[in-house]
Order: structure tokens, then sequence, then C-alpha cells
């Protein structure tokens, strides 16, 4: 059975590979899978799709910088609406409180040693469910005592990492770095307008809305933390490449941006309508 496991940001991608190990050993039927684990030169949008629409679990490993990731988001909604699916939140020095909507309609799981042992016993049910060999309970709860101080050991390891690409960086990739597939969602989402301007709080839903039309606003203390990652991380992005500038109070498209997004325009819609797919199954 696959799990898919989400992450965004060192601290949270430290914890996702030592929850993919760990995993693997104490419940052998289980395939855990991160977007770390694509080999090189295949199609990561491809790939990643693949993964979402075969994984019946989903655990986001959930920072504070995590809380306000794009990605982590349409992650968890493109599983989500798949059938029978188990979508659980692993919190990392943040509380169930800290975890705002949609994120906080999943289950949250503390990283304390029974949390930990409650989510291991889903995931077991959810192999059994699937098909696959279920453990008992008292060979799990063998295994789990076994491997539980290794875990715990690379939990304390990742919290304290110094987590830089939250939110709170005021730092750009050097050269503007590669656009990652949010970048071009929004790039073409701006090209509506061609080089007219747009506000945070016009770009934020339109983006969300283009990323999952069926899904609904997050409160509005969400949206203030969704529009600080895009100023801090994906319009700081694209405007290292050149293609976004600041116009007046908002932000547009400059020349090379229109032209840009005008190439790349019909392979992202590929990727929308295949992530509407995933949402209606």
């Amino acid at each position: 059975m696959k799990i898919f496991i989400s992450w965004s940001g060192q601290q949270s991608k430290a914890v996702a590979f030592e929850l993919q190990k760990w995993l693997q050993e104490v419940i052998q039927a289980a395939e855990p899978w991160m977007s770390s684990d694509i080999p090189k030169g295949r199609k990561w949008l491809d790939e990643l799709n693949g993964q979402l629409s075969q994984s019946k679990v989903a655990i986001l490993c959930l920072t504070r910088s995590a809380l306000s990731s794009l990605w982590m988001h349409y992650e968890a909604g493109a599983i989500a609406k798949t059938e029978d699916a188990l979508v659980c939140n692993l919190l990392l020095d943040i509380e169930p409180g800290d975890v705002a909507y949609p994120l906080a309609q999943f289950q949250s799981t503390r990283s304390t040693k029974e949390d930990i042992r409650r989510l291991l016993q889903s995931v077991n049910d959810a192999v059994g469910k699937s098909g696959g060999r279920k453990l008992s309970a008292p060979v799990l709860n063998r295994i789990f005592e076994a491997n539980w101080e290794r875990l715990a050991g690379a939990l304390a390891a990742a919290s304290k990492q110094r987590d830089d690409s939250g939110p709170g960086s005021s730092q750009a990739p050097p050269d503007g770095g590669a656009l990652d597939p949010f970048d071009e969602i929004i790039g073409v989402t701006m090209l509506s307008r061609g080089q007219s301007a747009w506000s945070l709080d016009e770009l934020v839903p339109t983006v969300m809305k283009a990323v999952n039309p069926s899904a609904r606003m997050p409160a509005s203390t969400a949206l203030l933390m969704l529009a600080r990652t895009f100023e801090t991380k994906n319009l700081a992005r694209l405007m290292g490449n050149g293609l976004v500038t600041r116009l007046g109070e908002g932000y547009a498209l400059s020349e090379s941006g229109v032209a840009y997004f005008e190439q790349v325009a019909d392979r992202v819609r590929d990727f929308q309508r295949s992530a509407g797919d995933l949402d209606r199954q």
C-alpha cells in the first residue's frame, strides 16, 4: 500500500525522510514515498500526480513554516478526494490549534510516543483495508516499542534544524532560482491580465481556485499566511527571474514574463486539468 509523505521546508523534509525509512522497516507491507524519490530525468509533475492518485494514506509533515505551503495544500486535497483515503497531520513543534482550515479538517498527530503509536495503528488498519498483510496488534506493538527510540531521536534532531525556507524568510533564491509548479500557475493566472497589476488580495484566491476549483477558501488568517508566502517565496522567485515586476502596490508580468508564460501556458493548464481529475476521484 502506497503512503504519500508530504513535506515543505528543510525541517519538514528531515522529518519526512526519517519517517519514510522508519515506516518501511516497521510495516513492510507499506510503501512510503516522498517527492525526493523522483528519479533524475523523469517528468516531475507526471510522477507526482501518479503517486497522488495511487496513495491511500497521506502523512503531512507540518512545521510552522510548512503550514502556509501551497503545495502541501494541493497534495492533501488531491488525496483527500480519493475514496477511503486517510490524511494525517504530523505536527513538529506546533499544536493542533496552530493548524488552520483546510488542513485543520484532518486528524492531527503530535510527535509523542502514544500519538505516533496511534498513527501507526491507523496505517496498519489501512494496509488491511487495501488488501495487504495487516499486522496483529501484539506484533505491531512489539515492533513499535523496538523501533520507537530511533524515530524519537530523529524527530528531536529535525526539530533543531534551522528552517530558512518558511514564510518568514526574506531571502529570494540566488539568481531567481528554478521555478516550481506553483510559480508557473501564478504566472499563467497573471497572464489573463497581460502586464496589468494584480493585488495580493486578488491574486491569492484566484490562484487557489486555479489549483483546485472546488476548494473552499480558507479563513482570512490563513489567506494572510498564504499571501506572505506568495510574496517571500513565489513572487520573489518570479521577480528574481525577471518575469514579474512591482507595479504600484501590486505585481505584474514583465514583457519577458508574458512571453514566457504564453509558451508554457498549455503545459501548465494540462497540469491543472490533471489536478482536477484527481479531485473528482
